[in-house]
């Protein structure tokens, strides 16, 4: 199975990433989901659907002191739980 995977846009309610942390911050949610989808795979329905419109994250707790990668690795796991993600 190849999936292709766009993400136009994260929006983080509440959290803001520093313009010279957002190149890290992408990077992280990238490799982060990249090797969850590789290890889990993703629900039937959501692997049978041509395309997905907006998904719907989980809620991530974010510690004060967390970097951009840190917030980063949070989201992708979120979006991985959001599209039916298998662990």
């Amino acid at each position: 199975m190849n999936v292709h995977l766009h993400i136009d846009r994260v929006v983080l309610d509440g959290v803001s990433i520093a313009a010279a942390d957002r190149a890290q911050f992408r990077v992280a949610v990238e490799r982060e989901l990249a090797g969850l989808l590789r290890r889990g795979g993703i629900a039937h329905e959501v692997e049978a659907a041509s395309s997905l419109a907006s998904v719907r994250a989980t809620p991530i707790s974010i510690a004060p002191a967390a970097s951009a990668a840190d917030v980063g690795r949070s989201v992708a796991s979120s979006v991985f739980r959001g599209i039916g993600g298998r662990p």
